[in-house]
């Protein structure tokens, strides 16, 4: 089931580093986390984007919607960056998904001087800021 393989499906893989160890981060808008998750609203399910600043644990942009393509990455990425005026010298880290694999993100991460940083498969602890911030949405949600 490729609930959230969007059109990008079909483009090949990008190349970037792997996240293997922790940073040290210094000052706000320098390291971002971002991964999706979804949110069963019976008989639905929503996916969610978030991105998070890794420095100041603050919620720097997310999009919901019954999907989320590399399209849609790239635009909430762009507008959490123009909403507080940053160019360049920023690192974002995520997971392996397909939004985060597509050309399409990967093209604009290199327009933007953005570094890209993907964690190792199946390792959702070196993203630990936007995962417990998904876990604490979602407990939320459920009461």
């Amino acid at each position: 089931m490729d609930l959230l393989l969007p059109i990008e499906k079909h483009n090949k893989p990008t190349e970037c580093p792997i996240a293997f160890k922790k940073v040290a981060v210094n000052a706000p808008n320098t390291h971002w986390q971002m991964d999706i998750t979804y949110i069963t609203l019976f008989p639905k399910i929503v996916f969610v984007l978030g991105i998070i600043d890794t420095y100041t644990l603050e919620i720097m942009g997310y999009k919901a919607g019954f999907s989320i393509t590399g399209h849609d990455v790239v635009k909430t990425v762009l507008k959490s960056m123009v909403t507080r005026n940053i160019q360049g010298n920023l690192t974002i880290r995520t997971d392996n998904g397909p939004q985060f694999k597509s050309k399409e993100f990967h093209d604009f991460c290199k327009r933007q001087g953005i570094l890209h940083e993907r964690i190792p498969v199946r390792s959702p602890e070196r993203n630990p800021n936007i995962e417990r911030f998904f876990r604490t949405l979602k407990e939320e949600l459920s009461c």
